[in-house]
């Protein structure tokens, strides 16, 4: 239950960041705000993690790592610029439920598949039908908020 709970908690966080980032975005540009944002992000965990970081350590773990672990930032900076365009067409809330729609889209994939390092999890039926579930409702959703 934690889990789910810090979960909903980074949904909340996420939406917040939507609506502030796509705020910023109507005053400064869309690339200037989501260049505050990862800056503000930046030296937000520079300050936290550096004072502990053994620069030794940290090099060695990441010659190790693949190359495709280190796509984070790229689809992070795609959602902070995607999120700053789509949220003030649309809104925030109809935003947000697509994004949510296309993570869920995105994992189900990942997992049936063992994409980027995971273990293969085939997806099932119901997950298959919650997943287009999800992908109606936001139709429905995105069409009512703003028809046409």
């Amino acid at each position: 239950m934690t889990w789910a709970l810090l979960g909903i908690i980074g949904g909340i966080a996420s939406a917040a960041q939507t609506t502030v980032n796509s705020a910023m975005g109507l005053r400064v540009g869309i690339f200037v705000a989501a260049l505050i944002s990862m800056t503000t992000t930046v030296i937000l965990f520079a300050l936290w993690v550096l004072p502990s970081l053994r620069v030794g350590d940290l090099i060695e773990q990441l010659q190790r790592a693949p190359p495709y672990l280190f796509l984070g930032g790229v689809f992070g900076g795609a959602f902070v610029v995607l999120m700053i365009v789509v949220a003030p067409r649309i809104g925030v809330g109809p935003a947000t439920l697509a994004a949510v729609c296309g993570q869920i889209i995105a994992s189900l994939l990942i997992d049936h598949f063992g994409l980027l390092g995971t273990a293969r999890l085939p997806v099932t039926g119901p997950q298959i039908i919650g997943g287009g579930m999800l992908l109606a409702g936001t139709f429905i959703v995105i069409h009512f908020k703003n028809p046409g």
